[in-house]
């Protein structure tokens, strides 16, 4: 997929796992913010176990998001952990011109 960065005019927020703690609580890292396209869309995956898995959400973004990280899709309260959500999928794409890398989210 192809995307210009003119597409991207929503933003969310984004706080990376950072680690876990003694009592395997979680540790997030800083809280950053990225353009993005968001839209409403229905996508099944299968996991690794078999089952399958459904997304209601589809991001693109320039740069990287990992595993873990919690999501703030446009108009949530980022003080609010419930109002984050987890990526289901990951999908990185080949470096665009510039060195910016395209990723695909899946929430």
């Amino acid at each position: 997929m192809v995307i210009d960065p003119s597409d991207l005019t929503e933003t969310i927020s984004v706080r990376a796992l950072a680690g876990r703690s003694s009592s395997t609580s979680r540790i997030d890292g800083p809280l950053r913010t990225m353009a993005a396209r968001v839209e409403d869309r229905i996508t099944k995956f299968i996991d690794d176990d078999g089952r399958e898995i459904v997304s209601t959400t589809w991001i693109g973004t320039l740069g990287t998001v990992e595993a873990g990280a919690l999501i703030w899709t446009p108009g949530k309260d980022t003080s609010k952990r419930e109002d984050a959500r987890e990526p289901v999928r990951i999908r990185a794409a080949n470096e665009l011109g510039g060195g910016q890398r395209f990723t695909e989210i899946f929430l």
